[in-house]
């Protein structure tokens, strides 16, 4: 917890705990999803909030060959060396997220 204090990241972190996720000094898992912990150190911690709406939207993150690979439900692969997964996540949710709002009825939601 110190960790999500001194980089100002508690209430990210705090959501993705509520939704079930854990976090461990080896690893973060959310929904079946294990991932090893060395991409979401410091300010990157922050990052397991995209892991969550990642999952949540259906994509998959495995790791293969020593880099990972972020898969969406359409079968879009994004691969990335550990060091740069987390901004890979959000630039994937940015855009999945901007696309939908082009794309649904004014009255939708997105969650």
């Amino acid at each position: 917890m110190w960790e999500a204090v001194s980089h100002r990241c508690q209430e990210p972190l705090r959501e993705f705990l509520e939704a079930g996720g854990r976090v461990s000094a080896s690893e973060v898992e959310y929904r079946g999803l294990r991932l090893e912990r060395r991409p979401f150190t410091g300010r990157d911690l922050a990052g397991v909030a995209y892991v969550k709406r990642f999952v949540d939207y259906g994509g998959t993150i495995s790791k293969l060959d020593g880099r990972f690979v972020a898969i969406l439900p359409n079968g879009l692969r994004f691969e990335t060396e550990g060091s740069n997964l987390v901004d890979t996540i959000l630039m994937i949710i940015e855009s999945t997220s901007r696309r939908a709002a082009h794309t649904r009825p004014p009255s939708a939601t997105w969650t």
